[in-house]
């Protein structure tokens, strides 16, 4: 069904309609108000071409508190005016905010129409260049970001501004700095040989969450301070993990940490301010390289 405007306006002042499974990129124009629109999988003809506009994100906002508006939102009784549900049951009476000069108009009631308008209009992930493949919501859109897996994490090699998703990090750091990397399972011990001389290894997960941890080696005192790290920008979001650290000497000695795996979008080498780590007394170092027998075993320990 063909659909008129009689608006000509340069900005959307009525909601903006998309059908379900409607999927829109956004950029700012040259001009820098509203947002480019491209929808990809819109109804009807399986090989029309992406829509191209722009609409004002404003619409898609409470215009009481400017947060993004999300099921269920209201309306006032002339339909003039919008809320969220926050905002609406926070209103002197529930009454609307615009109507009657401010003075108070009639009541809120539930906008079905809105509610489908801001469930269908699905945005691309701001980390898409990254490797994000992710349509969601505009108002999960912050949600989701701020939890994506693909959100970039920082070369910390000096000179290097190489920034990158973490398995793209991953490749970056093998490929161009020769950083050493090993195979690790959850909850299955590996041992490794590391030497002073060679601070940081990576050990990368083959499982379905394709985990990147880094251990890296710092100095504390005359001892070595060894920590694991999650190569990752959301550390606080998704899949925690436990961290079981050994370090072995001879006749059977061995110093053992047991503590929770933190996050760096930086991975570099320990910090012994603010990352816990394994404390290795010279003793279990051998020869001029300060080699030490490691054992790592890393655990999903439940998500956030």
């Amino acid at each position: 069904m063909e659909r008129k405007c009689g608006n000509k306006k340069a900005r959307v002042e009525e909601p903006l309609l998309l059908l379900p499974n409607v999927q829109v990129k956004q950029e700012v124009p040259d001009g820098g108000e509203g947002a480019v629109v491209v929808a990809d999988g819109a109804p009807g003809n399986g090989n029309q071409a992406p829509i191209h506009g722009t609409f004002d994100p404003t619409v898609l906002h409470c215009p009481v508190c400017s947060d993004r508006l999300r099921p269920p939102v209201f309306k006032c009784a002339a339909g003039l005016h919008k809320a969220c549900i926050s905002c609406q049951g926070k209103l002197p009476g529930k009454r609307c905010h615009s109507c009657d000069h401010g003075t108070g108009g009639g009541a809120y009631v539930r906008c079905h129409l809105m509610d489908d308008v801001v469930c269908s209009f699905r945005v691309q992930c701001a980390h898409h260049q990254h490797g994000c493949t992710s349509y969601v919501a505009y108002f999960e859109a912050p949600d989701h970001e701020s939890a994506c897996p693909r959100a970039p994490c920082s070369c910390t090699e000096p000179g290097c501004g190489v920034v990158a998703s973490p398995p793209n990090l991953l490749g970056h750091l093998v490929s161009a700095h020769s950083w050493p990397v090993h195979g690790i399972r959850y909850r299955t011990d590996l041992s490794l040989g590391v030497r002073a001389s060679e601070p940081r290894v990576l050990l990368v997960t083959a499982e379905e969450d394709g985990g990147v941890f880094l251990l890296s080696l710092g100095t504390f005192g005359s001892a070595m301070a060894v920590s694991v790290v999650c190569l990752r920008a959301n550390g606080g979001a998704g899949q925690q993990y436990g961290l079981k650290l050994w370090a072995h000497g001879s006749g059977g000695r061995a110093v053992m940490l047991n503590t929770d795996v933190t996050s760096s979008a930086a991975p570099g080498n320990v910090d012994v301010d603010a990352d816990d780590f394994l404390t290795v007394p010279p003793t279990m170092m051998t020869g001029p390289d300060k080699e030490m027998v490691l054992t790592v075993c890393i655990d999903e320990a439940g998500a956030a």
